[in-house]
C-alpha cells in the first residue's frame, strides 16, 4: 500500500543530530483494550516539611518516580532515601513535592551525552504475529539507536492490528477501485496515531492511553542492552508479558518473583507500573522481540560533527 511505503520509509530515516526516530506500519483500530481486574492495596503518603534552600520537583501527570530520578541524576534508591515520606514509588500523586537535593550533596551519575564524532548505530526491527482467538495480526515496528556498547540511546515503538474487515478485496473491475483503495488505507492506522481513540486510560491503571504509555516504556529502556531488557523482562513480568504490580493481590508464582528482587529492583518494578502496565510480549505484539531484531539489523552511523 502507498501509505503502508510511505510509513516504513518514515521510519528509516535517522537524524543523527538529535537522536530520536519515528517508528510506524500501516495498521488498523482494535477493541479497547481492558486491563485485567486487580485488588490494589492503599497506600498513603505523608506531607513532607522540606528544609530552606532543598531542591525539589512537583508531580505532574504522566510522571513515573524512576524517571524523575534519572532526569535529576539520581539513582531510585538515592531519590527514595531522599524522601522517606514516599511509602510506595509506584503511587506518587500528582502535585506531590518530592525532595531532589537537601543537606550535603548526593552522589550522582549522569548520562554521557553523544559528542561530535561518536559512533552509534541505527536498526529497523519488524515482528509479526498472529493474534488467536480474534483473527487478525500485528505488525510491531522498533527503530532504535545504541551505542557503541550496545546500550539504547533512544527507541520508538508502534504497532499496527490488522484484521479482516480492512481488507474487503476490491474487484480489479470496479470503476473505483482507486478511490476505494485510498479510502481503506486512510483507515489503517497505528495504535500511536489513534491517540485518545484507542482506549485504554479509562480502563487502565494507570490512567494513560498506550501511546502513552508506550512512551513511558521508551524512556525506561534507554540506557540499556537488548540482553538486560532481556532479563529485566524475564525477571519481572507476569505469564502474559505485563510487569508484574507490586502492590495488589497477585498469584503465587509472580509473588515469588517479586520476593527475588532486590529491594532496588522492586523499586524499579513498582516505578514502572506508575507509568506502563502493558504487556511487551503477548497477543497484541511483540515489542521486545521488535527491538532485539533492530539490534541485530543495526547499521553504524555518526553524529554529525
Amino acid at each position: 500500500m502507498k501509505k503502508a511505503l510511505s510509513l516504513i520509509m518514515v521510519l528509516m530515516l535517522v537524524m543523527v543530530s538529535v537522536p530520536a526516530f519515528a517508528a510506524d506500519a500501516t495498521t488498523s483500530a482494535s477493541e479497547a483494550w481492558v486491563e485485567p481486574t486487580t485488588t490494589t492495596t492503599t497506600t498513603t503518603t505523608t506531607k513532607v516539611e522540606v528544609p530552606a534552600g532543598a531542591a525539589t520537583y512537583t508531580v505532574v501527570k504522566g510522571d513515573v518516580f524512576w524517571k524523575i530520578a534519572k532526569d535529576n541524576g539520581l539513582t531510585t534508591a538515592e531519590l527514595v532515601k531522599l524522601n522517606p515520606q514516599i511509602k510506595n514509588p509506584a503511587m506518587i500523586e500528582i502535585g506531590q513535592v518530592i525532595i531532589l537535593k537537601m543537606g550535603a550533596d548526593v552522589t550522582t551519575e549522569t548520562p554521557a551525552t553523544p559528542v561530535a564524532g561518536t559512533k552509534l548505530y541505527s536498526g529497523l526491527g519488524m515482528v509479526d504475529n498472529y493474534r488467536t482467538g480474534h483473527t487478525s495480526f500485528n505488525v510491531v515496528a522498533a527503530n532504535a539507536v545504541f551505542d557503541q556498547d550496545g546500550k539504547i540511546v533512544s527507541v520508538k515503538m508502534d504497532v499496527t492490528e490488522i484484521s479482516p474487515s480492512d481488507f474487503n478485496w476490491i474487484d480489479e473491475a470496479d470503476a473505483d477501485k482507486v478511490a476505494k483503495g485510498l479510502a481503506m488505507e486512510e483507515e489503517i492506522v497505528t495504535k500511536s496515531e489513534l491517540k485518545e481513540e484507542y482506549g485504554m486510560a479509562a480502563k487502565a491503571t494507570t490512567g494513560l492511553e498506550w501511546y502513552e504509555q508506550m512512551e513511558n516504556f521508551e524512556k525506561f529502556f534507554v540506557g540499556k542492552t537488548t540482553a538486560e531488557l532481556r532479563t529485566w523482562f524475564e525477571k519481572n513480568t507476569d505469564a502474559n508479558g505485563r510487569p508484574i504490580k507490586i502492590g495488589t493481590e497477585l498469584k503465587a508464582e509472580d509473588q515469588a518473583k517479586v520476593d527475588a528482587l532486590t529491594a532496588d529492583e522492586q523499586a524499579v518494578l513498582a516505578d514502572v507500573i506508575t507509568g506502563a502496565t502493558m504487556s511487551l510480549h503477548d497477543g497484541h505484539g511483540y515489542f521486545l522481540e521488535a527491538v532485539e531484531k533492530a539490534y541485530a539489523n543495526r547499521v553504524m552511523i555518526e553524529v554529525a560533527k
